[in-house]
């Protein structure tokens, strides 16, 4: 049998065995729906191709993820209470800390809370932890395996805090093993507390990735701009990736939230929502975030309050209340 024959039978064995479809194998080894039909033709045939050694190595390493995120998974789920969920947006400026601020301080007036700032700008870092020095365990470390301790900014929630050395720490570690990495580190963790909320970065890459396979729930802060929301297609497509590849299977987009929107609602605003809404209908929070002063006010390291405690009578307060009661029943 020649070489030809042992790639593509095996891919052909891979697909009956596992009931893959075109588009499944294209999503797990990013080669053309095309080109994979022609790896399944006859050798004979005008138009067959050979299929790539690495299309066959990334099939047989999506196997193996398989078996191994099914064991670490079911070993360990009685005992995870915490939920964990991440704010991301890789398109930067529609406001996406600003709302995992509120949230886990909102959260933490009942409930145990850990927040991760998984954005190497360290701006959510800014805005909870005041002196640097007070930062003894980083997202750098959470990321290498490290035990420490996070900041504890209130009895009931706990920081995890970023600084420039993510980035490099990110840019070391090959993205194959940083796509599991915070997903296997937070597990300590999560019988510790009732969420795990984590600030991603604005921008795609494997930080990006590792973050949403670390994942129950996905929230989308964006602007009423047609930019963002077409960008919202591809967090549903990295999903999918997601669970198609079995890294995680319990990963979903929970909530989609208009942000930073003005009152009254402009036309176009309302137009593009309007386009979301009939995109992702179960998704899209049917309350607007409203723009405000007062959410820049609170956030600031000299303040440091949730919009409900600095400003409970404005009425992004209650838009708040709303949008976080959509995300605990979402």
């Amino acid at each position: 049998m020649s070489d030809i024959d042992c790639i593509n039978d095996r891919i052909r064995d891979i697909k009956e065995k596992h009931s893959l479809k075109h588009s499944d194998i294209s999503d797990i080894t990013g080669y053309s729906v095309s080109s994979i039909k022609k790896w399944m033709m006859d050798e004979e045939h005008q138009f067959f191709q050979k299929a790539p050694v690495q299309a066959l190595r990334l099939l047989d390493n999506w196997i193996s993820l398989q078996d191994r995120t099914g064991v670490e998974e079911s070993d360990v789920e009685d005992q995870c209470l915490a939920e964990i969920w991440s704010f991301l947006n890789f398109k930067g400026g529609v406001g996406k800390t600003t709302v995992a601020f509120n949230i886990c301080l909102m959260l933490s007036k009942k409930k145990k809370v850990l927040v991760i700032d998984g954005d190497p700008q360290g701006h959510l870092s800014s805005s909870l932890i005041k002196d640097p020095i007070d930062m003894k365990f980083t997202t750098s470390d959470l990321v290498m395996g490290r035990s420490g301790k996070p900041y504890q900014l209130s009895e009931n929630l706990h920081v995890i805090g970023t600084n420039n050395s993510l980035a490099n720490t990110c840019e070391a570690i090959p993205a194959s093993d940083l796509l599991f990495l915070i997903k296997e580190n937070l597990l300590e963790y999560k019988s510790k507390y009732d969420y795990i909320i984590i600030d991603s970065l604005p921008s795609k890459g494997a930080l990006y990735d590792s973050i949403m396979a670390a994942s129950n729930k996905i929230i989308v802060p964006f602007t009423p701009d047609l930019y963002d929301s077409w960008g919202l297609q591809d967090v549903y497509q990295q999903v999918k990736k997601l669970k198609m590849r079995k890294i995680n299977d319990k990963v979903k987009v929970a909530a989609l939230i208009p942000n930073r929107v003005e009152k009254p609602l402009r036309n176009f605003d309302r137009d593009v929502i309007n386009i979301v809404k009939k995109t992702f209908p179960n998704e899209i929070c049917p309350t607007f975030i409203s723009n405000s002063v007062r959410l820049r006010e609170c956030k600031s390291p000299a303040i440091a309050m949730s919009i409900v405690d600095y400003a409970p009578n404005e009425n992004v307060s209650k838009e708040y209340e709303a949008v976080l009661e959509y995300i605990i029943n979402s």
